[in-house]
């Protein structure tokens, strides 16, 4: 058996997390927000991980999705199976793909020493 190894690399960055501070200022709230809509702004055609395969994050369970979505068609699918316990389902086929960050937290947020706001993962 081959294992593979992966490594993530980011510049080090210096600044001030919002961990552990109040961010409900009115400034800080509204360049978040600002961010948070410069994220979801854009698009895609296929549902799921930006890197591909298979997803991670709270609509999963904490091991993945065990699956990879090609299309609109598969996460539809995907959901609803999970959705037939609440006699629920959604119709996503038509729906207009977003990037989310799906994490948003303030040790994901950081202010650097030009005052420039920095999201992370």
């Amino acid at each position: 058996m081959r294992l593979s190894i992966g490594y993530l690399l980011m510049e080090n960055m210096h600044g001030v997390s919002f961990e552990g501070k109040d961010w409900n200022h009115p400034d800080i709230l509204c360049r978040v927000v600002t961010a948070l809509n410069a994220v979801n702004s854009i698009s895609g055609r296929t549902p799921g991980s930006v890197s591909g395969g298979e997803s991670h994050g709270c609509l999963w369970p904490e091991d993945g999705s065990w699956t990879a979505f090609h299309n609109s068609d598969d996460l539809q699918w995907y959901l609803n199976e999970r959705l037939v316990h609440f006699q629920s389902n959604v119709i996503i086929r038509e729906a207009d793909l977003r990037l989310c960050h799906m994490d948003v937290a303030p040790r994901k947020f950081l202010i650097d020493s030009q005052n420039r706001l920095w999201l992370f993962d």
